[in-house]
């Protein structure tokens, strides 16, 4: 089994957008102190010799959860998308969430159509409707753009929590020297169900390039951004070895075509 989380959050809160798909620290600390059969690389799980924890985006959160793994000698695999290190920028979701948290309107418009926006089931259900849309674009700054002109709010100004906040090449580095594997999440987070077979390549072969250039780390195995997009039938397969997922549809987690694995949520029981 290969499992995903996306990081670690002091205190946990479900009714936070800042706290989703977060982990609580505490939580995590004791079970990771508790479990007696470490995690092993992706690899060895692939081959059938234990489960694997992988770690997706580029953030505090996730660092923090990639640390805390090493401290308890587990195997850890973090997905990076190096743009977002490189231009010193917050994820556009990010970004959102903080602003769904801070938003206190009890409806909002968008195209010309009407959304209760009072709870957070409300606004929950908005957020996917936003999301669809925004995936569409194609570029970091189309996508950030358009929260900053939906929630007429200059977005640069803005002072995320720091668990949401940028990592910087060096505690890439850092975390390199404590034995956390470092892949490819693509370039940017662009949801690649909307990209051509040459602009999929291209997210793939930046993010590659980046962290040979810049860590000296062969990423051979890629994590799709979202989870949910297969590879294009015309893709470059040379350029990972791997592929993976995190998609519900699909009936079981492992193998589920070449070279393309599908990985299971972590929650904490």
């Amino acid at each position: 089994m290969i499992y995903v989380s996306h990081g670690i959050i002091e205190e946990l809160h479900l009714d936070k957008f800042c706290h989703r798909q977060l982990l609580d620290r505490y939580n995590f600390c004791q079970f990771l102190e508790q479990k007696q059969k470490k995690f092993v690389s992706i690899k060895d799980a692939i081959n059938g010799y234990g489960d694997a924890f992988t770690i997706d985006d580029s953030t505090y959160a996730s660092l923090e959860a990639a640390e805390m793994m090493r401290d308890y000698d587990h195997a850890v695999t973090l997905f990076i998308n190096p743009f977002y290190i490189h231009e010193k920028l917050n994820y556009w979701f990010s970004i959102l969430n903080y602003l769904l948290d801070k938003d206190l309107r009890p409806s909002v418009c968008l195209n010309n159509n009407h959304y209760p926006f009072s709870s957070f089931k409300e606004r929950s259900t908005f957020r996917k409707i936003l999301k669809s849309i925004i995936c569409t674009l194609k570029t970091e700054e189309e996508r950030q753009q358009y929260l900053s002109k939906f929630f007429n709010t200059n977005i640069n100004n803005i002072t995320l929590p720091h668990h949401l906040t940028t990592i910087n090449v060096e505690d890439l580095i850092r975390l390199k020297k404590i034995g956390v594997d470092i892949q490819n999440h693509g370039w940017t987070h662009r949801y690649m169900a909307t990209a051509s077979y040459d602009e999929v390549d291209e997210e793939i072969f930046k993010g590659k390039l980046w962290l040979k250039e810049k860590i000296q780390v062969e990423a051979e195995i890629y994590a799709a951004p979202f989870g949910d997009a297969l590879p294009p039938k015309d893709c470059n397969y040379n350029l990972f070895e791997y592929w993976l997922l995190v998609d519900s549809r699909f009936e079981v987690e492992g193998r589920i075509g070449k070279k393309i694995y599908n990985r299971k949520t972590f929650k904490i029981k």
